[in-house]
């Protein structure tokens, strides 16, 4: 009996010993299956990390030509304010000589216009003596009726074309209130004596020098008050009002025809 249990014994030790010596080389093999897996992974973070720092250098390299490139556009940058500024400073200087220009030429023809009218102040007096005064017989001029008022218009004109400054003067000088006609007194002389051909008006002055050119009488009316270079005129051959200031260069200077007119009070 004891020995049938001793062989037993030795039996069952056997085969687990059998089953332990396999499940061991059973491990072993899926240890070095892991073993090869993990060796691969590593080779490839080998490769990942090899490739990862390649474009790390390829960022620093493209990083240093960002900063090189940056630096040229600063000095650019720089260098394109500098001029800017220096044309901001001719700019400045152009605006100021361009200012002191028109002021030094609207001295000029302050200048030049304070000439003319003291030349023409001097020789206003030589001038009338050549000039011959209309008729301002009051049997012999002429009539108007204006805004239910009438008015005393000369027979004829100056026997010379004026200036407007002589002509305002050799009106007066006529005394007795005889003036320049305002552009109302004008555009009534036009309708009621140019039109019906009364008083020479519409013979484009043919009592005058330069009878060639159409009949422009003066206006008493100024551009604007106390101004020294523009005023009204009035042309019979079109009946158009006109002012020097609109007229292509005309201005006070001008010589025109003169009619002389005053209120009949």
């Amino acid at each position: 009996m004891k020995s049938k249990l001793f062989i037993l014994l030795l039996i069952n030790f056997g085969l687990v010993s059998v089953s332990f010596s396999q499940s061991k080389k059973e491990q072993i093999i899926a240890l070095n299956k892991q073993l090869d897996s993990l060796n691969n992974i590593v080779s490839l973070a080998r490769e990942k990390n090899i490739d990862l720092i390649r474009q790390n250098d390829e960022l620093k390299n493209n990083e240093s030509i960002l900063l090189n490139e940056a630096n040229k556009l600063r000095d650019k940058n720089k260098s394109l304010n500098t001029l800017i500024d220096d044309l901001n400073s001719n700019i400045q200087k152009l605006s100021l000589e361009s200012s002191t220009l028109k002021q030094e030429n609207l001295n000029q023809r302050s200048t030049i216009s304070d000439l003319k009218y003291q030349l023409i102040i001097k020789t206003d007096s030589l001038k009338s003596i050549l000039t011959v005064s209309p008729k301002v017989d009051e049997d012999l001029n002429l009539f108007i009726v204006l805004k239910g008022r009438k008015k005393i218009v000369a027979r004829n004109d100056f026997d010379k074309k004026m200036n407007w400054a002589e002509a305002k003067k050799a009106c007066e000088r006529l005394g007795q209130g005889w003036r320049l006609p305002n552009n109302e007194e004008l555009l009534a002389m036009y309708e009621q004596l140019y039109k019906k051909k009364i008083g020479g008006l519409y013979l484009y002055g043919e009592n005058v020098d330069n009878s060639d050119m159409p009949s422009e009488y003066w206006s008493l009316i100024e551009n604007t008050p106390g101004d020294r270079e523009e005023a009204y005129f009035f042309c019979f051959a079109n009946g158009i009002l006109q002012n020097t200031a609109d007229s292509n260069g005309r201005d006070k200077f001008e010589e025109y025809n003169v009619r002389a007119i005053k209120d009949l009070d």
